[in-house]
């Protein structure tokens, strides 16, 4: 396929045209569905994924809000795929297409498509840790009982995925059962093979599944996951696909500098503590010298937190003090020395002879960080380090981590050069219509573009309100003038409003102006889960929610109950982050990373934060950004030419009128 956009005058075969009609107006949706309607854009995607499927190509098609890409992109592969693998960012989205877009796209098809659904490991009921859960754990007679209902439900369960388990007792009441880790395995404490309850697997049934499948729908980390084992040599979880469709796929990039990253963590070494306890314990055999060991491991981890400092933090590691040196060399110690001793009883069970292996990457993750400590930060870039290192505090936790500063030449050599179609798809790929940002970041530069406009008429559904007198440098000042100039505009509306920040700060300083005279309505990130919260809003139907990135994307509201959009400021990343600063410091090195990342990422991060306002064609309302900037800076168009046409206005009066015509419209 060519480098060029596509159009619906260029599609390369017959059997993109084709496609393309099942989903017009005489086509098999239009006879299935009652009042369907056909979308000029979705034809055209669809036309162009066939093509690119069929052709084996590189597709990036980004589809505007309401174009029906999910239908787009299933209808070609369950056409024209054999082997298909659809990956998309969360298991919400993983459920929704395999329960909902799935079946329905499938029965109008007459498809005999035979699709599976994978998620990652963590989902599954592991059947040995279940057995052994309550073996030396201080949980309450609540999580007691609730592991009885498990071991219920374990023996009638099909899959063992954990969305269908019994409801789980509440931790804190925000993020569900505080002990799924002890029911739930991870790549480094899962036995394999070797583990009793292998032929009872769930994963290895799931994986199997999904060899077995045409179409498979996974994650994006599982997506990355399979590619890596594969480069490791320890074979394929996932089927030789002819072809790789990536929804969401504004997403990769920031996961795959995750999971092409090196993490060691507190949480990691006290499950290695926690699991040679407990197959210690189910040996039932007294080993007073291992558990002198574990203890010892405990206390050089708890003390290796405590020269980090009492704060949560976030920095690069370098040149580190003697005191965290001096406590990371223990912890060290203590590793090698537990090693050692894991090594000589590895005979006694598989559950030990993988704490001996755990130990040992432990040792190796932490050992590989002490060696980067020779050379500072910028040292190592001016010698072409693809890596930064640094470390993170919370609570009782830490993390040293390793990020690749540049994740386009591993997704290149490892996961793109699978000889397959590869469609990637999202809402927000291109910089006002650029594709050059994302390309450079999958490292995909040869591959064909498509951007699609979202068919909702914003001209007359939606206004671009800016206002005035706000201050350019971010703080109080400048959060509480936004809110005294948004407040009318809030009270305008009959429905309700998020408010994103780009900051706790800011939201905290925004949450306690509103409450002072509006209590009542205000809902915040942080005082419940966040689709409990999602849930009330859309009932109370007029409620002002507060929030910061989570709910930036992925979170679909229809109608009235959300009718204004409030974005505080310009979400550029934080420049403070470690990953950040020494990405900018390679950047600049060789060219402008303002130019050629910060801003082109700012500005696709607001088209999601924006996207929030507009999910239906008969919704309307009011996107208030309140970051002077684009209007005072050059580079604020390129942030208004991204968003759809709206008309703008900087006059609150002009917002609140345009509120109550819209109002009464919808009333009559």
């Amino acid at each position: 396929m060519s480098n060029l956009p596509l159009t619906g005058s260029n599609f390369a075969s017959t059997q993109a045209l084709e496609t393309s009609e099942l989903l017009g107006n005489e086509g098999v949706f239009a006879e299935a569905i009652d009042g369907f309607q056909a979308r000029e854009a979705q034809q055209e995607m669809a036309a162009a994924v066939a093509d690119a499927v069929i052709q084996g190509g590189q597709l990036l098609a980004e589809a505007g809000t309401g174009t029906g890409k999910t239908w787009a992109y299933l209808v070609p592969a369950l056409l024209h795929g054999e082997k298909v693998i659809v990956s998309t960012g969360t298991k919400a989205l993983q459920d929704q297409l395999f329960l909902r877009d799935l079946p329905r796209v499938k029965k109008i098809l007459n498809s005999d498509f035979d699709v599976a659904l994978l998620k990652g490991r963590a989902n599954y009921l592991c059947v040995h840790r279940l057995d052994t859960a309550n073996d030396g754990y201080d949980i309450t007679p609540v999580d007691h009982a609730y592991i009885h209902k498990l071991k219920t439900w374990s023996r009638s369960t099909v899959d063992g995925d954990i969305a269908s388990a019994p409801k789980a007792p509440d931790s804190k009441n925000m993020t569900g059962w505080a002990h799924w880790s002890k029911v739930t395995s991870t790549n480094e404490n899962c036995l394999g093979q070797q583990c009793p309850q292998w032929d009872g697997c769930f994963v290895s049934q799931a994986r199997q599944r999904a060899m077995d499948a045409n179409l498979v729908v996974v994650n994006h980390y599982l997506l990355l996951a399979d590619f890596a084992l594969k480069d490791e040599g320890f074979g394929e979880l996932l089927p030789n696909a002819d072809t790789v469709i990536v929804d969401e796929a504004h997403q990769l990039p920031e996961i795959a500098g995750k999971f092409f990253g090196v993490s060691t963590s507190a949480r990691q070494i006290r499950n290695l503590v926690d699991d040679a306890r407990r197959e210690q314990s189910e040996l039932g055999e007294q080993d007073p010298l291992l558990m002198r060991h574990l203890t010892a491991l405990e206390k050089v981890t708890a003390d290796f937190r405590l020269a980090l400092g009492d704060q949560d933090v976030r920095g690069v590691w370098v040149q580190p003090p003697d005191s965290v040196k001096d406590a990371r060399n223990e912890l060290i110690g203590t590793l090698g020395r537990i090693k050692g001793y894991l090594k000589q009883i590895k005979e006694r069970s598989p559950g030990i002879a993988n704490a001996y292996e755990r130990a040992g990457d432990l040792l190796r993750s932490l050992n590989r960080l002490r060696s980067t400590e020779e050379t500072s930060p910028q040292l190592e870039l001016e010698e072409g380090s693809e890596d930064v290192h640094w470390f993170e505090t919370r609570g009782r936790g830490f993390a040293l981590h390793s990020t690749p500063l540049d994740v386009s030449k591993p997704l290149a050599e490892k996961v793109f050069s699978l000889p397959a179609a590869w469609v990637f798809s999202s809402a927000t790929l291109s910089v006002a219509g650029d594709f050059t940002h994302i390309k450079q970041q999958l490292g995909l530069p040869e591959a064909s573009s498509l951007s699609l406009q979202s068919p909702f008429d914003y001209a007359n559904n939606s206004l671009l309100y800016l206002p005035d007198g706000i201050p350019e440098r971010p703080g109080d000042e400048a959060t509480e003038a936004l809110i005294e100039r948004v407040l009318p505009v809030l009270e305008a509306a009959k429905g309700g409003a998020f408010l994103l920040f780009t900051s706790y700060r800011a939201l905290n300083t925004a949450a306690r102006m509103l409450r002072e005279a509006h209590s009542d309505r205000i809902l915040v990130q942080g005082e419940q889960a966040p689709r409990n919260l999602v849930d009330e809003f859309v009932e109370r139907g007029n409620a002002w929610l507060l929030a910061t990135q989570t709910f930036w994307e992925g979170v679909d509201v229809q109608g009235q109950a959300l009718s204004v959009v409030v974005i505080d400021r310009l979400p550029f990343a934080s420049p403070g982050d470690p990953v950040t600063s020494a990405r900018i410091a390679a950047m600049n090195q060789t060219g402008n990373a303002f130019m050629d990342w910060q801003l082109p990422q700012a500005v696709i991060n607001l088209k999601q934060g924006a996207g929030r306002l507009i999910r239906d064609v008969s919704d309307y309302g009011v996107l208030v950004l309140g970051d002077p900037r684009l209007r005072t800076k050059r580079y604020g168009q390129r942030f208004i030419d991204s968003l759809p046409p709206m008309p703008q206005t900087n006059d609150p009066e002009e917002a609140c009128l345009f509120l109550a015509q819209r109002d009464q419209q919808e009333s009559q």
